[in-house]
């Protein structure tokens, strides 16, 4: 099927609120950053309005990220 998507997002950094407890995760356990995020996606896979399976999809999705 063809069709479009798009996704947006904000992140977070979590390391700004504890900066010692920042500095020996990464020292201890390798994290360099841990951020909160949310992000949505929107989807629209329908083959431009033709017929058949409409496959689109909208969501919100939200977690914690970690970078090593």
């Amino acid at each position: 099927k063809w069709g479009w998507g798009a996704t947006g997002g904000l992140a977070f950094m979590l390391d700004v609120l504890e900066p010692r407890f920042a500095r020996d995760f990464d020292s201890d356990l390798g994290v360099n950053h841990s951020y909160i995020f949310a992000e949505y996606t929107y989807a629209d896979v329908d083959n431009f309005g033709g017929p058949g399976l409409n496959l689109s999809n909208r969501r919100w999705m939200f977690g914690l990220a970690l970078d090593y």
